[in-house]
């Protein structure tokens, strides 16, 4: 039986700012992201994944690469695997979205990950 295991991307100073990413942003992990996704890799170990894919945005990748080379499995760059448009939002805080808005954008405990 196949298992997938969906991890988001470590922080970046745009989590930290509230902004939404964009398709094709080249935000990179900071220091706590980078230790965020290390600490991913020895909860995911048990469950011995084997590929790591990553869409094409620079975070993820550098998440994914920090995975691939923390559980020793190879890393997959797949093309159609991007970003949300997020439109007028991107780069926003949520400060600037209407009340009607139909989308909430929050995270458990303000955390970047949830495995």
């Amino acid at each position: 039986m196949t298992r997938l295991i969906l991890v988001r991307h470590g922080q970046t100073k745009k989590n930290i700012s509230g902004k939404l990413h964009q398709a094709g942003d080249s935000e990179i992990l900071n220091k706590k992201g980078k230790k965020q996704m290390k600490k991913v890799a020895l909860r995911i170990k048990t469950m011995g994944p084997r590929v790591v894919y990553s869409s094409t945005e620079k975070r993820a990748q550098e998440s994914a690469e920090v995975l691939s080379q923390e559980l020793n499995i190879p890393m997959k760059i797949i093309e159609g695997m991007q970003e949300r448009n997020w439109g007028n939002f991107s780069g926003k805080t949520k400060n600037f979205w209407p009340k009607s808005s139909q989308f909430s954008y929050s995270h458990p405990e303000g955390n970047e990950i949830v495995v």
